[in-house]
């Protein structure tokens, strides 16, 4: 379970904050757009998980 795996990887390394990427379907918040993995990753991780909303649009 790719979820799990980098949980346990955040919890063996005492990782500080988990940064997970989304794809922007739409209009909504961040937490409409994840899927079973990232919504078990922010679950389940052993430190705060930051949303980051992909844009193709350039900086």
């Amino acid at each position: 379970d790719p979820a799990m795996a980098v949980c346990r990887l955040a919890r063996e390394r005492k990782a500080d904050l988990i940064v997970l990427g989304c794809h922007q379907r739409g209009q909504g918040s961040g937490l409409s757009r994840m899927d079973y993995t990232g919504m078990t990753i922010m679950d389940k991780a052993p430190c705060p998980v930051l949303l980051v909303p992909y844009s193709d649009q350039p900086a």
